[in-house]
């Protein structure tokens, strides 16, 4: 038997495992990256408003308390509908809570996260009505990446993310 077939398919079967089958060398490729956005210590704290009713363009979690639910707006704050006829379901209020993911409602209350704050909201009253500083770290980018704040910036606080894609060329 002779070796030599045996090498030169051995090389050219590396050679196909090794090297790309479309070599792209100066390629364009989208990259997506999130910029955080800021509000001050002040900001933060009187952000919570009710207003009047918004359509839904990014819907998060949902909670359900007898005919209400409770939708989050990742960054921006809840629905409230009421789904007394679940065949004509009516938005009634918004709440902005810049930085929420996440809620729970307790009889009237519902809790939120206010970015790095958690906040007591009175359903009946309309208003905050209790707020822990702090109780949470910075929020995460969607893409899972974390921020922090230089030195100069201290008094920023993350309450969301703006979705930047750049084209941009490269080797692959």
């Amino acid at each position: 038997m002779n070796i030599r077939p045996v090498m030169l398919a051995s090389v050219a079967l590396a050679a196909l495992f090794c090297f790309p089958s479309c070599p792209c060398i100066d390629c364009e490729y989208l990259s997506e990256a999130y910029e955080p956005v800021y509000m001050t210590r002040t900001e933060l704290e009187a952000s919570v408003k009710f207003v009047s009713a918004k359509p839904l363009s990014n819907p998060g979690k949902i909670y359900v308390r007898t005919h209400q639910l409770f939708i989050c707006e990742p960054y921006k704050g809840v629905h409230i509908i009421n789904n007394s006829d679940p065949r004509d379901p009516q938005t009634t209020d918004f709440i902005e809570i810049p930085g929420c993911v996440d809620i729970a409602v307790l009889n009237n209350i519902l809790y939120a996260d206010n970015a790095v704050d958690l906040v007591a909201v009175d359903l009946e009253k309309s208003e905050e009505v209790a707020r822990e500083q702090n109780a949470f770290k910075a929020i995460a980018s969607p893409n899972g990446w974390w921020w922090t704040v230089g030195e100069d910036d201290k008094d920023k606080i993350i309450v969301g993310f703006t979705k930047k894609e750049n084209r941009e060329r490269g080797y692959f």
